[in-house]
């Protein structure tokens, strides 16, 4: 192949340029025809990473959008250059080897979680570059952060998910809340859909068990957050105890949470950057007139800046 036609093969493959990790290729082989590898699925997606710690030298795996149920956690031990990882997880048997596999959880930049319906505690470990979680269909009663702690100060001093800045979750039933979230800091984008049991995003009486004391009169949650979606969430009752700035939060949109009557809002909130306004998105005038808003200037503020759903 002339080299003009290989570059252009390659560029148009990656996506225009776009993702250049997309293939691997080995160049003068004289390959006429897909090579035989085992676990190749004709774009089924793989289901087994069995073998890959033979690329000794391979610092960038994106996983995420196969199928991986069995070894994939320990198959990455092996590879001590791995710099960057997303993964889609569908066992809890790889979710638990998660837990104590630190180096390799802070490699992982995206981790998708699906269709787990053990019905226990999901645990994460500290994940220090973690940037996107979507957990799809699963049923959790609860989800837990294990924190890191030094050797001489047994309390965290860290954010669990420094930078995490989306989260999505559909259809998770068993969870009661979302207290975790507290550990995530940088959070811009934060989609809780279907999970019909949530009954508080942050829960007053779980947030005092996971924060130190330090911790507990610093962090003010949300206050990166630029778009929040709560749809379909019949039982949810609140999203935190008391007003929250939100001095970023542009777009909040609630649809079918008929008992969410009192909102974390007060005159102020989200009014930090100049000419720039929060909206609240909505189609449910009955559920607007029940609101229950902090004091007569929070109610003024924000009826007029209610808006259909987008």
């Amino acid at each position: 192949m002339h080299d003009v036609v290989r570059e252009m093969a390659l560029w148009i493959a990656s996506d225009y340029g776009k993702d250049k990790e997309r293939c691997i290729v080995k160049a003068g082989v004289g390959l006429r025809e897909a090579p035989k590898v085992e676990n190749w699925r004709s774009g089924t997606g793989l289901e087994s990473v069995s073998g890959i710690s033979n690329l000794s030298s391979l610092r960038t795996l994106r996983l995420q959008y196969n199928k991986i149920y069995s070894n994939v956690i320990e198959e990455l031990k092996l590879l001590e250059h791995l710099e960057v990882v997303t993964i889609e997880i569908r066992s809890m048997l790889v979710a638990y080897q998660l837990i104590n596999a630190y180096r390799e959880a802070n490699v992982i930049q995206e981790i998708s979680i699906r269709y787990l319906e053990q019905g226990s505690i999901l645990t994460l470990p500290d994940m220090a570059v973690l940037r996107m979680l979507e957990i799809y269909k699963c049923v959790f009663a609860e989800i837990k952060v294990k924190r890191g702690t030094s050797s001489w100060n047994k309390s965290p001093t860290n954010p669990s998910f420094p930078n995490l800045s989306k989260v999505s979750l559909f259809a998770c039933l068993g969870l009661k809340d979302l207290t975790w979230l507290l550990l995530a800091p940088n959070l811009k984008t934060l989609y809780v859909d279907c999970s019909t049991q949530v009954e508080d995003i942050i829960s007053k009486e779980k947030a005092a068990n996971i924060l130190t004391e330090a911790e507990a009169y610093t962090i003010i949650p949300f206050r990166k957050l630029e778009d929040f979606r709560v749809y379909i969430m019949p039982e949810l009752k609140s999203i935190y105890w008391s007003p929250l700035p939100f001095p970023r939060l542009r777009i909040f949109r609630i649809d079918n949470c008929p008992n969410l009557r009192k909102l974390p809002l007060d005159s102020k909130s989200g009014s930090s950057i100049a000419g720039e306004e929060l909206f609240i998105h909505s189609e449910e005038r009955d559920w607007i007139d029940k609101v229950e808003w902090e004091d007569e200037a929070t109610e003024e503020r924000f009826l007029r800046s209610i808006l259909p759903n987008l």
